[in-house]
Parts: structure tokens; sequence; C-alpha cells
């Protein structure tokens, strides 16, 4: 199994942003947070507070029958981090804040895809499903 040592050698972040690509409000770039591991292209849409993400390629998919992680909503963008965490913060670049939070993501994905076990830090979410409606109805709105 692969160590997060992985994951920390990839968090050069400042160096990692510089290669992503900026579209109006929308980031787009290559992240690879295990050595050996997958390329993920990533897509960070700064018009929304917090912003939104997206993973593009590749596909977020179920290669063992088992149901994706619960860690992204039913829109597909990716759950980064309980909206109660003070982690987030607009006025923080989007490179020491949500960016090494898309490579902790895309990491824990690659060992979900491996073991089937979620490594990363859970929320229980249950109580939240009435807000990530009104969320997702008010993303709806603005796209």
């Amino acid at each position: 199994m692969a160590r997060r040592d992985d994951l920390l050698n990839g968090l050069a972040m400042g160096e990692w942003f510089r290669q992503f690509k900026r579209t109006g409000t929308k980031w787009i770039g290559t992240i690879q947070p295990r050595v050996s591991g997958l390329k993920f292209k990533v897509e960070i849409d700064t018009a929304f507070h917090p912003p939104v993400v997206r993973v593009l390629d590749p596909p977020l998919v179920n290669e063992s029958g088992k149901s994706l992680p619960k860690h992204h909503f039913a829109d597909r963008t990716l759950c980064l981090y309980h909206r109660d965490d003070p982690g987030w913060d607009r006025r923080k670049p989007i490179a020491l804040t949500i960016l090494p939070w898309i490579f902790e993501w895309c990491y824990f994905y690659e060992l979900w895809l491996e073991t089937g076990v979620w490594y990363g830090i859970e929320y229980a979410h249950a109580e939240e499903k009435a807000r990530e409606q009104a969320d997702q109805a008010g993303r709806d709105a603005a796209a």
C-alpha cells in the first residue's frame, strides 16, 4: 500500500498551482498525489464561495462493484471539508487551502480504489442533506 509520504512529496503547492490555467473563474490543472499514481485533471471554480471542485479526468468510477465513496456531492463535485471546519477562508490563496485538500482527496480516492476503505477524515453528513440540496440548487441557478 502507498504511504502518506507520497502525498507529502507532492505538496509543493505553489509549484503545482503555477501549471493551472485560468479561464474566467475556473482554474484547470493536473495533479499527481502519488509518485506512481494516477494523474487527476481538476477544475476549481472560484465563482462560488467556497470554490467548487470537480475531477475532470479520470472519471470517478467504481472499478470493483462498490458504490462510490460518499465524499462527493450528487453533481460529483468534491466534498473537501466539513462546512464547520475553520480551514476555509476566502482571504487565503486557494493554493494554500483548496489545492492541498484536492491532493488529499485524490490521494484517499486512489487508496479507496485499491482497498475499498476511505482513509481520510469523515464527518456524518446525514443531518446536512437539506443544506446540501439547497447549496446544489444555488449552484444550478448560478450555472
